[in-house]
């Protein structure tokens, strides 16, 4: 096959699909519905240490190089980190997934913990 050719599915030859492309930083993905949805830098917590009465910007777009926290990556994305004021000295999970429905603690969903017990 020339260069210049189209390629074919991948299944041509062996009948499984090629892998996916890896996913590159900043693609988007998008969810059934259509909404935009965040990059996922880690399946499960980050277990960070957090100080009483400090406040911390939780990266919510998932491209911050810094994670758990913001570093700005997020702009033009129109995701914005989400702030949150530790209430206690202690070791926090915080969502790495980004899909959390408690943000920015990881609530198990990349893990299917967040199913009510009815959905099991």
């Amino acid at each position: 096959m020339a260069a210049d050719e189209p390629r074919g599915t991948g299944t041509e030859a062996t009948g499984a699909a090629t892998p996916e492309p890896e996913r590159r930083p900043g693609a988007v993905a998008r969810a059934p519905d259509g909404r935009r949805l965040p990059v996922s830098p880690q399946v499960g917590p980050y277990v960070v240490r957090v100080e009483e009465g400090k406040t911390y910007l939780w990266c919510s777009c998932g491209l911050s190089r810094t994670q758990p926290y913001c570093d700005g990556s997020h702009a033009g994305t129109g995701f914005e980190p989400v702030p949150f004021e530790a209430f206690m000295d202690a070791e926090f999970h915080l969502c790495g997934c980004k899909r959390s429905d408690n943000k920015p603690y990881c609530f198990g969903n990349c893990r299917g913990h967040h199913r009510r017990l009815s959905e099991r």
